[in-house]
């Protein structure tokens, strides 16, 4: 019995890790998007139709470990499932927990009429080889 015991706790350490590996899910989990204005870029050649959107807006990192290595911010504008425009921001590692960071984008799209029917879409992404990050480490 003693022997069935030790194997089960055997396997139990081998099975968890105290370093899981930082992929993009969990990055997302740390970063939160605050403090979102959109300004709205006219059409030179028609003052009347849009053809982009400045994105004023703070990543903060919410969570509790540093992020060690460099990411991405992408924002997508989107209209009924398609991409009209997308911009993005590189981060670089050691984003802290409770740091801040503030973020210009610029969309640029075909002039339309108006901004009806779009949704933002934002991730973020690890850049390199996610394979050898660890969290915290």
């Amino acid at each position: 019995m003693r022997r069935v015991i030790w194997m089960a706790v055997v396997l139990l350490c081998s099975s968890c890790s105290s370093d899981p590996v930082l992929d993009d899910d969990r990055l997302s989990s740390l970063l939160s998007v605050s403090s979102v204005t959109k300004t709205r870029i006219q059409d030179s050649a028609n003052p009347e139709l849009v053809a982009g959107v400045i994105v004023d807006t703070s990543v903060i990192h919410t969570g509790f470990v540093t992020i060690d290595v460099p990411f991405r911010l992408t924002w997508m504008i989107r209209r009924e499932g398609a991409v009209l425009a997308s911009a993005t921001r590189d981060f670089e590692a050691g984003f802290r927990p409770g740091e801040s960071l503030p973020v210009r984008l610029t969309l640029r799209f075909d002039p339309l009429p108006s901004l009806d029917g779009t949704s933002d879409a934002v991730t973020f992404d690890i850049l390199g080889d996610p394979s050898n990050t660890i969290l915290g480490g």
